[in-house]
């Protein structure tokens, strides 16, 4: 997939689906911001069976949603894999 950088960004296990949703987005929105990935894989926001996996699904689409609605405008440059 040509990933080549792993940041840890901190967050504990099994406790993520109580974090705020809009804190999670923007810290992955910088992220994204600092990477410039072409392509980001996680999990879907409601499908996902672990708690945890649902938080990052609901806070990855936003940042990516926000950039995406800018016209002309292509924030994914390279692989970014996020799976807090």
């Amino acid at each position: 997939m040509g990933v080549d950088r792993l940041h840890h960004l901190g967050f504990r296990d099994k406790t993520l689906e109580f974090e705020q949703t809009e804190f999670l987005a923007n810290t992955l929105r910088d992220l994204i911001e600092k990477e410039q990935p072409d392509l980001v894989i996680t999990f879907d926001p409601e499908l996902s069976i672990h708690p945890d996996h649902n938080a990052t699904g609901r806070a990855v689409i936003q940042p990516l949603a926000a950039c995406q609605s800018q016209p002309g405008h292509n924030c994914i440059r390279k692989p970014l894999l996020l799976m807090l």
